[in-house]
């Protein structure tokens, strides 16, 4: 009984995390559009310094912008004697 009570409360915490994510990510992706409507600079985080990136520089709401894929870390092989 205790078990599924933890697995629930866990399932619950995790469906909270993912919903406050998304409300956070809208609110910044309104953010950004209000900054370009009025044409003022948006300060990001790029490379550990605050950029003030120009509004014509800022990704259109629609377009979602792709992270390059992770190398994959691969194992050495080791060979069985």
């Amino acid at each position: 009984m205790a078990v599924k009570r933890v697995a629930r409360r866990e399932a619950d915490v995790d469906a909270m995390i993912a919903r406050a994510l998304r409300t956070f990510r809208r609110a910044v992706a309104d953010v950004i559009e209000e900054y370009r409507r009025t044409g003022r600079p948006v300060p990001l985080w790029r490379g550990g310094k605050v950029v003030m990136v120009p509004p014509d520089e800022l990704p259109s709401r629609g377009a979602r912008r792709r992270r390059p894929a992770r190398a994959r870390r691969l194992r050495p092989r080791t060979r069985s004697l």
